[in-house]
């Protein structure tokens, strides 16, 4: 399995003479590290490099919570602008996402590639709401991945729609929804500041639910 961040810690030649070390140290937990979820598990995995090793590895399972911002923009949501916070988070793998020698164009624009591109392991986590009465017609889900950094934040909201049966036949509505072109995904930005203030979140948010239209693949169906 592969590590979500690394760190290497190296001894002194003095260090390396003792029988016993204790070695104090901190990292900061990046951003896109998923926050546990019920069924998922995040440790700190100690590797230590000694001939004669019997056990060289050691597991500390942690807990890691949600961000501040995660946890105010799901406040907005669901408190004022009355989405559901459903129980199918989870965390998705993006294969073929990995890697420095990326040729494939459909990954190259994916809305998601600068972000994955960024961390060890192509992956985010998503999270489902669905949608407020007002928009329960428009909207079948809607799903939000977050990409922090210092300074600011990048929302990218993933908004399904349902597909109508007036919307040619079976197989073609099957294809449709094989396909996801049934979702589009776009991005809001906010500045730390922004984050801090509700009615800024609520009315950006808003817009893009207000104003959004349906995916060109269905458009050009109804």
């Amino acid at each position: 399995m592969k590590p979500l961040h690394t760190l290497e810690i190296h001894l002194t030649d003095e260090q390396k003479k003792q029988t016993n070390i204790q070695l104090p140290f901190s990292f900061m937990v990046p951003y896109y590290v998923p926050h546990i979820l019920p069924k998922r598990k995040c440790w700190i995995q100690t590797d230590v490099n000694i001939p004669y090793k019997l056990d060289p590895r050691d597991l500390d399972f942690i807990h890691v919570n949600a961000h501040p911002f995660v946890t105010k923009v799901n406040e907005v949501l669901t408190g004022q602008l009355g989405f559901q916070k459903t129980n199918r988070e989870e965390v998705i793998y993006y294969a073929g996402f990995g890697g420095k020698w990326i040729t494939n164009k459909k990954v190259l624009d994916h809305p998601l590639y600068p972000m994955i591109s960024r961390s060890f392991v192509p992956m985010a986590q998503e999270i489902e709401y669905l949608p407020s009465p007002e928009f329960r017609e428009k909207f079948k889900e809607v799903e939000l991945i977050f990409d922090i950094y210092e300074d600011h934040t990048d929302l990218y909201v993933e908004l399904q729609v349902p597909v109508s049966k007036e919307v040619g036949g079976y197989f073609q509505r099957a294809a449709i929804l094989e396909r996801n072109l049934d979702e589009t995904i776009h991005k809001v930005s906010f500045t730390n500041e922004e984050l801090s203030d509700s009615t800024i979140i609520a009315e950006r948010l808003y817009d893009l639910f207000k104003h959004s239209q349906p995916p060109e693949e269905l458009q050009l169906k109804i």
